[in-house]
């Protein structure tokens, strides 16, 4: 049982045709050939202008970070000029670089053996220690 589906124009020549299905465009194989390799080109075309455009946003993105490192660069060592902050102190055990050391308030600063910029007032039981607090949070008993 054949369906009618009308008279439709085709889409790629413009002449007026009866389709056998349902979803014909085209009026022939070749204008169906023809109409194939034009979308191609135009999706190719599309793609690589989005990727071009992409691109371009990702250079200018990646100029304004370098500006910003440079300002930001700018601005530490004007800072540094200002001698606003004060130089960082260096700790080998702990790995630690700060203003201002933890110097006997730590368990490592006594083991194992005392730290030679511990404090003379540093007592070694009231240093923090995370494996005597963990004993009191144990409450199994």
């Amino acid at each position: 049982m054949a369906h009618d589906y009308g008279e439709r124009e085709c889409l790629e020549c413009g002449k007026k045709f009866k389709p056998e299905r349902a979803w014909t465009v085209t009026c022939s194989k070749t204008c169906n050939v023809n109409r194939e390799k034009r979308l191609k080109k135009a999706s190719k075309r599309a793609f690589y202008h989005k990727r071009k455009r992409e691109y371009k946003e990702m250079q200018e993105k990646l100029v304004e970070s370098m500006e910003h490192i440079k300002f930001l660069e700018e601005e530490l060592e004007r800072v540094k000029k200002a001698k606003v902050l004060p130089e960082l102190q260096h700790c080998e055990r702990l790995s630690l670089k700060a203003i201002q050391l933890p110097c006997g308030q730590r368990h490592e600063c006594f083991k194992p053996k005392r730290c030679a910029k511990c404090p003379d007032g540093a007592n070694e039981n009231e240093a923090f220690n995370p494996d005597k607090i963990s004993r009191y949070l144990d409450f199994r008993g």
